[in-house]
């Protein structure tokens, strides 16, 4: 198996590197497309096409940004130019987060324990004790909350002891 590690910016290998850069050559260099990923460490597996980013993750697109103690993309070698603006152009097939994630796009905040983000359905799916989605003085939680696509279309599921449970605040309307 192919692998490398990234430690405190010190490349161990110059085929991880323009592996990455092609990867990611598709989106363009304007700010609202721009993908910026800083971490402590970055771990890639060339054969299994993840690149692994741990401790003090932190993703920013445009105006929304994204936290987490790990990130875990999972890519294609075989890139699809068609989208620029997308992840999918970038050859990003998923994305998944753990350990304390934190999402902020807008005037939306999520909070969960892990995160997975499906680019080619635009779904992002969060688990854990800590989901909830909040809007103000607006919030929703539950074990496992679903937003699709650009419409935001959420479904909540409880789990165990949990339940779903929303607060609206008076006057404020929903999300």
């Amino acid at each position: 198996m192919l692998h490398a590690v990234y430690r405190c910016g010190v490349v161990t290998t110059v085929t991880s590197v323009l592996l990455w850069a092609a990867a990611t050559a598709a989106i363009p260099a304007e700010p609202e497309n721009t993908i910026r990923i800083r971490s402590d460490a970055l771990e890639t597996d060339i054969e299994g096409n993840t690149a692994e980013f741990s401790s003090n993750v932190r993703v920013e697109r445009g105006d929304a940004w994204m936290e987490a103690d790990r990130l875990k993309l999972y890519y294609r070698r075989d890139q699809r130019l068609e989208a620029p603006q997308q992840f999918e152009a970038a050859g990003v097939e998923k994305i998944e987060a753990w350990g304390e994630v934190r999402i902020r796009y807008r005037a939306i905040s999520a909070f969960a324990d892990r995160a997975v983000y499906d680019p080619g359905t635009d779904t992002l799916t969060m688990e854990g004790d800590n989901t909830r989605v909040a809007r103000g003085e607006n919030s929703i939680s539950g074990a496992r909350i679903e937003l699709k696509g650009a419409d935001n279309d959420m479904t909540v599921v409880g789990g165990g002891t949990r339940r779903v449970t929303a607060v609206i605040a008076a006057g404020s309307g929903w999300f």
